[in-house]
């Protein structure tokens, strides 16, 4: 009996251990750190938190020196419709490279607004603003603000153009 205690002791400490580390997930031969991003996640929302601006503070804010106002739709969407001076740079495209080459100074305030704004999102966990306040703030910008109404295109007080 004793003989089994060592080894019941040591089998439950390495089981204890390797389940409560966060496990990277290996995906065609790379780490994907879900927990890492998760934990991002939960960040940027409660950074975000208090930074949702009604219209008016949006139009505001947006005419502000040092502000960039960041459109997170895809290419053809915000082309065919989009707020006046807005930067184009989808939430699924936003990377690294892309988001130091638009945005160098990560104390620059950013406006961003998505689809979310024009209707109300299908998925709600799903945004793509979500997305790119994610990715912002995992890159390091934290001066974001975000567009915290769905607008009518035919009645909003926003500058709105085509590029078509």
């Amino acid at each position: 009996m004793k003989y089994l205690v060592l080894p019941l002791v040591l089998g439950l400490g390495w089981l204890t251990a390797t389940l409560a580390r966060p496990a990277a997930a290996t995906v065609a031969g790379r780490a994907v750190d879900l927990n890492g991003y998760l934990e991002g996640s939960r960040a940027a929302a409660l950074h975000q938190a208090s930074r949702l601006l009604t219209e008016e503070e949006f139009i505001r804010m947006s005419r502000e020196k040092e502000t960039i106002v960041l459109d997170v739709r895809e290419f053809p969407t915000h082309h065919s419709c989009h707020v006046h001076g807005a930067e184009n740079l989808a939430a699924a495209h936003a990377d690294a490279g892309r988001l130091e080459a638009l945005i160098p100074d990560k104390d620059t305030r950013i406006l961003i607004y998505g689809y979310d704004n024009f209707s109300a999102p299908p998925d709600p966990g799903a945004s793509p603003n979500i997305l790119a306040l994610t990715v912002l703030y995992r890159h390091g910008y934290r001066n974001v603000y975000e567009l915290g109404t769905v607008i009518d295109p035919a009645a909003t007080r926003l500058t709105l153009r085509s590029s078509w």
